[in-house]
């Protein structure tokens, strides 16, 4: 299987054309771990290949960040995977988020998205009301809309988002789906 990733112009950065060729089903399913029955290799095979498998995020308050996470991880398509007493994670496809209490030893230091580390986390909405569905239920529970000014097009006038920080003020980004 052999894939090939061109970006188009700037304008269109973030679109992504993927090419592949089907060799032979032994050399796809070992060059990539692909999944597949016989000659089935799908672009969604090669996707999942290479797809974000999970992502842990410690936090500094687990039962604080659930309340806050859970409706937002709900709306989006995700269900509980897993609860244990220092942590809880969720579900949708093959990827799943973890949040695990932060032992207290390491408390002192606050999570901030400008030092080294994570900027923000980015999810896809399945369209403009879910964005709006969920920028209402954030207001109402009292969280800042950031770029409040900018709203729902802060990130640019093809992208409709939502921007908001979580109890420990790691960014979060809900986008629709760019209608052309």
């Amino acid at each position: 299987m052999i894939y090939r990733e061109y970006f188009f112009s700037k304008k269109q950065r973030h679109q992504l054309k993927i090419e592949f060729t089907h060799r032979s089903h032994s050399s796809a399913r070992s060059a990539g771990g692909l999944r597949g029955s016989g000659s089935e290799t799908t672009v969604k095979n090669v996707l999942e290949a290479y797809m974000l498998h999970h992502i842990e995020l410690n936090v500094s308050n687990l039962k604080r960040s659930i309340e806050f996470w859970g409706p937002i991880f709900n709306e989006l398509g995700y269900s509980i995977y897993q609860e244990w007493e220092y942590g809880i994670s969720w579900i949708s496809g093959n990827t799943y988020i973890v949040l695990v209490q932060t032992e207290d030893k390491y408390l002192d230091i606050p999570y901030h998205r400008k030092r080294v580390g994570m900027n923000h986390l980015a999810f896809h909405a399945s369209s403009r009301e879910q964005v709006n569905k969920i920028t209402y239920q954030l207001e109402s529970n009292g969280v800042p809309i950031l770029y409040k000014d900018r709203h729902p097009y802060a990130g640019g006038s093809l992208h409709y988002a939502v921007f908001f920080e979580d109890p420990d003020r790691i960014k979060v980004e809900i986008v629709a789906p760019t209608s052309r």
